[in-house]
């Protein structure tokens, strides 16, 4: 792993374990996760949602569209997709995330129509980007004009057009 001049982490996702995929997001003990697209990326996989409670999220709320029931407490699960900024705005406004893990197969667009309140509710986001360097970019651009700092930027290696964009507020660095 490597830095950029502005300290920004340059990295590479080569499997979907939870752990490695979303390492960047190390720190969510005590905190609340809104975990978009939560759904295992294998069968017999641990979900992010699942993860995010094992490393001691106080509180996650998984949304995707297919879920499996669970016993914990402290994880919720929602059966379905994102359609539009609005659901995200809802969503924002009702779980009041620290953390927000995104990866919906290209929905990740309609943060450009969250309400800029509801959207600088998380510390710390990671989305994941699909297809385009123009929504890859766009991404970027949105989190640094709502305020936020990119701390890193990973590529899938299978997949080139897959990057994650990993940023948080400036108080949490």
């Amino acid at each position: 792993m490597n830095t950029d001049k502005n300290n920004v982490i340059i990295g590479t996702i080569d499997n979907e374990e939870p752990a490695h995929h979303w390492r960047m997001l190390k720190n969510v003990t005590g905190k609340v996760v809104l975990d978009l697209g939560c759904a295992p990326a294998v069968l017999n996989m641990q979900s992010t949602a699942e993860y995010f409670i094992s490393q001691g999220a106080l509180r996650c709320v998984g949304v995707d569209v297919w879920t499996q029931t669970t016993s914990s407490p402290n994880l919720e699960l929602i059966d379905r997709g994102i359609t539009c900024g609005q659901d995200l705005t809802n969503l924002l406004l009702r779980v009041k995330p620290q953390i927000v893990k995104c990866d919906i197969e290209e929905s990740e667009k309609f943060f450009h129509d969250v309400d800029p309140v509801a959207f600088c509710i998380p510390d710390e986001y990671a989305i994941e980007t699909h297809y385009t360097d123009e929504l890859y970019a766009s991404i970027q651009s949105l989190l640094v004009e709502r305020g936020y700092v990119i701390r890193g930027l990973y590529q899938a290696v299978e997949y080139p057009m897959c990057r994650v964009v990993w940023a948080s507020k400036p108080s949490q660095e």
